[in-house]
C-alpha cells in the first residue's frame, strides 16, 4: 500500500508543477488515481452509488472497446450488478 501512496504523491507533484501533454481521458484517469485498482489484470474505478449506497467497482475500458463490450453485455444475460451504468 505504501508504494501506491507514494505513486499518488508523485502524480500530485506532477500535476501541480508541470503541464502534461496527455489526452483528456488519460488526465481524467490520473485525477482519479486513488480510486483505481487492478483486479485480474483489468483496471477498475471504485465509486459509491449516488444514493450513498454500496461501493462499486466499475470496469475502465478504452473508448475504442466500449461499444463492443456494451453490445456483448446486451446480447447475453448478465446480472444487473455487472451491467453498464451510464
Amino acid at each position: 500500500m505504501a508504494d501506491r501512496e507514494d505513486d499518488g504523491r508523485v502524480l500530485r507533484a506532477i500535476f501541480s508543477h508541470e503541464k502534461l501533454s496527455l489526452p483528456p481521458a488519460a488526465l481524467g484517469l490520473l485525477r482519479q488515481w486513488e480510486r483505481l485498482t487492478m483486479k485480474q489484470d483489468l483496471l477498475y474505478r471504485t465509486y459509491q452509488e449516488p444514493d450513498g449506497g454500496e461501493w462499486v467497482d466499475q470496469l475502465v475500458l478504452p473508448e475504442c472497446l466500449r461499444e463492443e463490450v456494451f453490445q456483448r453485455l446486451h446480447n447475453h444475460h448478465v446480472p444487473s450488478r455487472y451491467r453498464a451504468h451510464y
